[in-house]
This record gives structure tokens, C-alpha cells and sequence, in this order.
């Protein structure tokens, strides 16, 4: 059997599936569709992706990928301004976002996102770029405090400047005794 050829929605490439295999219940639907997102600025875009998240996570079926499931129930999440957004990207842009993406990186993301590509990203499909961003994110890297020092400032971690906060109102406070003492001798 030939899988089915879902025509694209917007800029939404959505994987074919066997079509007996698959189906949006309609009461997942309507559960979606009654938390859309319009795209206004009183809405939490966040927000929005975590419920979906939620929702969408009560549906799996044997055979069909979670991004099949994501990207066929998407399009309903959103309405209004959201959706004309997401419809008027064009299709098949991931390179172009790829590309985005490795600009808006520290020059040493950059150098050690393009020494995972073999030389530059530039050089890999939109699959492999993909592979290796997803690749890069999923390795644990050291989360030891950054101590930068830039004109005698030091980055510190919460509860690190909590500890240092804490210390400088404690000599502040001895310094306060200090001169309570010395007032009262006097």
C-alpha cells in the first residue's frame, strides 16, 4: 500500500503515514481548538506550546512518528493572526532557519557547531544540519558558574550572589555595631 501524500499547509511539511493507520480523533481536535493561540500580545506563546505539548502528548499510535502526530495537530492550535503567520511561511525553509540560527550563535557556539559538521554547516543538507544541532543540544555539557571578569565584575550564579549578598550585609551590619559601640563608650 502507498503511503498517502498529505498536501502541505503553509510551511508545514507534514510526514505521510499509512492512511489506515492514522487519525486525529475529533475530541482531541476540539480539545485543541478550544486553546488556540491567536498571536495577540496578551497570550504567552509558552504557554500555549506547553498545553499543546500536553494535549498532544495523550496520543500515541503504533507506527506513526510523535513529529506526524505534531505537525497534523499544530495547525489547529493556532487561529487568527497565528495561523495566518504559519500559512504564509513558505514551505520547506528549514536550511533558511538553520542559517538563522548558526548567525545568532557566539562565535565559539559557531566554531564548535561547524567543527561537529566536519567544517562548516553550510556544507550539510537541511537533515544533517538538523541532526547535529539536535546532536550538540542532547550531550550534557559542564554547568559549573561562568566567572567572567569585565571591569572588576564577576558572574555568579543565583546562589552564588545570594551568598555574596549575604556576606555584604553582614559586614555591613558589623560595621553599623562598630560605630554603635564606639558612640556609646563615647
Amino acid at each position: 500500500m502507498t503511503p498517502a501524500v498529505i498536501p502541505p499547509i503553509g510551511s508545514v511539511v507534514r510526514p505521510t503515514v499509512e492512511p489506515n493507520n492514522f487519525e486525529l480523533k475529533p475530541a482531541l481536535v476540539q480539545l485543541v481548538q478550544k486553546e488556540q493561540f491567536a498571536g495577540t500580545s496578551s497570550e504567552d506563546p509558552y504557554l500555549h506550546i506547553e498545553n499543546f505539548l500536553l494535549f498532544s502528548d495523550t496520543v500515541k499510535i503504533n507506527g506513526v512518528t510523535r513529529d506526524a502526530i505534531l505537525l497534523r495537530l499544530f495547525t489547529h492550535s493556532l487561529k487568527d493572526d497565528a495561523r495566518r503567520w504559519l500559512q504564509s511561511l513558505p514551505q520547506g525553509k528549514v536550511w533558511n532557519q538553520a542559517a538563522i540560527f548558526l548567525q545568532g550563535l557566539t562565535t565559539n557556539t559557531r566554531t564548535l557547531v561547524n567543527a561537529t559538521a566536519g567544517g562548516s554547516l553550510t556544507t550539510k543538507t537541511p537533515e544533517e544540519a538538523l541532526d547535529i544541532f539536535e546532536s550538540l543540544a542532547s550531550q550534557e555539557f559542564d554547568n559549573a558558574p561562568v566567572t567572567d571578569r569585565k571591569t572588576g565584575i564577576i558572574k555568579l550564579d543565583g546562589y552564588d550572589a545570594l551568598l555574596a549578598k549575604n556576606d555584604q550585609l553582614m559586614q555591613t551590619q558589623k560595621q553599623q555595631q562598630q560605630q554603635l559601640d564606639a558612640l556609646t563608650t563615647q
